[in-house]
């Protein structure tokens, strides 16, 4: 997950029910409602530690409300 920085929602998105899933989430990413950087997390998702957790296997959800953060 990422807003204006990545978090890891891989252990939360594992309910089985979403909405209890997604209200998890809100509370666990502290910046949640502030607005995204996707190019910078996307580039630190590319490049970063993270990237060792990606494999062939891997399904990466972008989910954007298209408001961006202010820099």
């Amino acid at each position: 997950m990422f807003s204006t920085r990545l978090t890891d929602i891989t252990p939360i998105m594992r309910h089985r029910e979403f909405d209890e899933a997604m209200e998890q989430v809100s509370k666990v990413v502290r910046d949640w409602s502030g607005g995204t950087s996707i190019g910078k997390c996307l580039y630190e998702f590319a490049t970063g530690p993270q990237k060792r957790k990606v494999s062939s296997r891997t399904i990466v959800i972008i989910i954007s409300d298209g408001w961006t953060a202010a820099t």
